[in-house]
């Protein structure tokens, strides 16, 4: 049987109405069969669909099916599930950039997936022509001119999708050095945006030209490069990550890690974004616990309260 989460749930029930609008007079049993679910479950969404319809709520404006007389199933009215749902031209092209941009910025195992998606779409929408390729083998393409901007001294200008906010921001950056992490490019570069040192990968960079602009006196500033020292206590973080996350500090470069005897880990590790340390840790949906530095753990807190205050107000 099917899980039965709220959210799975939801999406059975938008999917209920139009096959059985196909298939009138379907059993319970079969239905229920077709869906991997109980034949109890299926009466139950059975029932919540009966009282469910357009705005309004008038008897006229409810989804109408016929299924407690002799085990059978007819739609009599499905109201506006009587087909499924499909996406419009526009809804479809949407999708389809979203889904060529996150190639562009997904990694080997994902972008496979994230393609072979954007080639089904492609294929409804008779697209396979469309121009939206993706060079998935641009890094190297984009490590050269960053080399070139690098040695020239000059700066570059990016499009670059962000990992963190799924943003796709223009920036103005002046490279310090290339480096790699776990097999994964990036270039640490003052940010004309951030005014300060950000870091990049360069698979996220979408396009990149090299222009000529007076370089401002921060982005001589090569303080924080990678890794960075400890004694840099600003930009450095201490986290605790439970037995049943503690996975989650393999997947970033550390300055130092101890694992307790009750399974948690603590690590310390370098950051340049504060704002992406607190998205992690919450991310982590408790799991994780800023330990230092203190005013990084109380924006934490501040941003996590902030959180549940949007989420009880919504609730309301």
């Amino acid at each position: 049987m099917t899980a039965n989460t709220g959210m799975e749930r939801v999406e059975r029930m938008l999917t209920l109405v139009p096959w059985l609008s196909s298939n009138p007079g379907v059993s319970m049993t079969e239905a229920a069969r077709n869906f991997d679910i109980s034949v109890e479950q299926l009466e139950k969404d059975l029932w919540t669909l009966v009282v469910s319809g357009l705005p309004g709520h008038g008897p006229d404006q409810l989804i109408d099916i016929d299924f407690w007389d002799d085990g059978k199933i007819y739609v009599r009215d499905p109201q506006v599930l009587g087909t499924s749902m499909r996406l419009t031209a526009d809804e479809s092209t949407a999708l389809l950039v979203g889904l060529r941009l996150l190639a562009q910025i997904s990694d080997g195992g994902i972008r496979s997936v994230v393609l072979a998606a954007a080639g089904r779409i492609e294929a409804a929408l008779g697209a396979s022509d469309s121009g939206l390729v993706v060079d998935v083998d641009s890094v190297s393409s984009v490590r050269s001119e960053m080399e070139v901007v690098l040695g020239s001294g000059s700066a570059a200008a990016i499009t670059y999708g962000g990992a963190t906010d799924d943003v796709v921001s223009n920036r103005v950056i002046w490279p310090h050095q290339i480096y790699t992490i776990d097999d994964i490019l990036y270039v640490e570069a003052y940010c004309e945006s951030a005014e300060a040192n950000r870091t990049f990968r360069l698979d996220r960079i979408l396009s990149l030209q090299e222009v000529s602009q007076p370089r401002p006196a921060g982005a001589d500033l090569t303080t924080g490069l990678h890794p960075l020292p400890k004694e840099n206590a600003q930009n450095v973080a201490t986290i605790v990550f439970s037995p049943d996350v503690a996975w989650a500090a393999d997947f970033h470069s550390v300055l130092g890690s101890e694992v307790s005897s009750d399974g948690s880990v603590t690590v310390t590790m370098g950051f340049f974004d504060p704002d992406w340390v607190i998205g992690w840790v919450m991310s982590l949906g408790g799991g994780a616990e800023i330990l230092a530095p203190p005013e990084l753990r109380a924006a934490t807190f501040a941003a996590a309260d902030q959180a549940l205050q949007a989420i009880r107000s919504w609730q309301a």
